[in-house]
C-alpha cells in the first residue's frame, strides 16, 4: 500500500499528465465554465468569501508572484506581435464599449506598427513597459482613430505614441503641432 503523502503525489502527477493534454485541458475548462454559468449564486459567493479574497491579495502580493508578473508583461509588450495583438483586441473592446465602426484585422496594426515610429512624430516606439510610477510608457505604440465618429476602419487609424494620443484627445491639433515644432527647435540648439 502507498502512505497517504505517495497517494497525493501520484494523483498529483496523474493530474499533471492528463492537463498536459490540450484536448483534456479544453474539456475542463469548458465544463468549468458551463458549470459558473449553471451556478452564478455560488461563483458570486466564491468570490466574496473574505478567505478567498485574502488569499488572492496575499498570493500577488508576494515579490516572487510580482517580479514574474511584471517580466512576462514586459516580454509579452516587447515583442511587436503580440503589441498588435493587444492593441487590436483593446481597440475591438473600445469599439464595442462606443458604439463604433470596427473593421480592421490584427494584420492591419501589425502593418501599420512595422513603421516602428509614431505616424505624428516620427519617433521611435519604445516597446519596454511603463517607466517606476508610470502607469503607460508615453513612448510606446496606441492604435489611433483620424476621425472618432468614423471608427476603427482602414484608412481611419494610424499607430502614434502614447502620449501624442492623449495630447490630441485633450487640446486641439495646432497646440500639439506647436508643442512639436517647440521640441525640434530645442532639438537643434542642444
Amino acid at each position: 500500500m502507498f502512505t497517504e503523502d505517495e497517494k497525493r503525489e501520484r494523483q498529483k502527477a496523474s493530474h499533471t499528465r492528463w492537463m498536459a493534454n490540450p484536448e483534456n485541458r479544453r474539456r475542463r475548462n469548458e465544463a468549468s465554465r458551463q458549470w459558473a454559468l449553471d451556478n452564478p449564486e455560488r461563483v458570486r459567493q466564491n468570490k466574496r468569501k473574505p478567505e478567498t479574497v485574502a488569499k488572492k491579495k496575499a498570493y500577488r502580493r508576494r515579490p516572487e508572484v510580482k517580479k514574474a508578473q511584471q517580466a512576462y508583461e514586459n516580454n509579452r509588450l516587447r515583442d511587436p506581435a503580440k503589441r498588435a495583438e493587444r492593441l487590436y483586441a483593446s481597440a475591438k473592446g473600445r469599439a464595442k464599449k462606443f458604439g463604433v465602426p470596427f473593421a480592421i484585422t490584427v494584420a492591419d496594426v501589425a502593418t501599420l506598427l512595422e513603421r516602428g515610429t509614431c505616424a505624428y512624430t516620427g519617433m521611435a516606439f519604445d516597446f519596454s513597459g511603463p517607466p517606476i510610477g508610470l502607469r503607460k510608457n508615453p513612448w510606446s505604440p496606441s492604435l489611433d482613430q483620424i476621425e472618432p465618429r468614423k471608427g476603427y476602419v482602414q484608412g481611419n487609424v494610424e499607430i502614434t505614441s502614447v502620449w501624442w494620443n492623449l495630447a490630441k484627445n485633450e487640446w486641439p491639433p495646432e497646440v500639439n503641432q506647436a508643442a512639436i515644432r517647440g521640441l525640434n527647435r530645442l532639438q537643434l540648439r542642444l
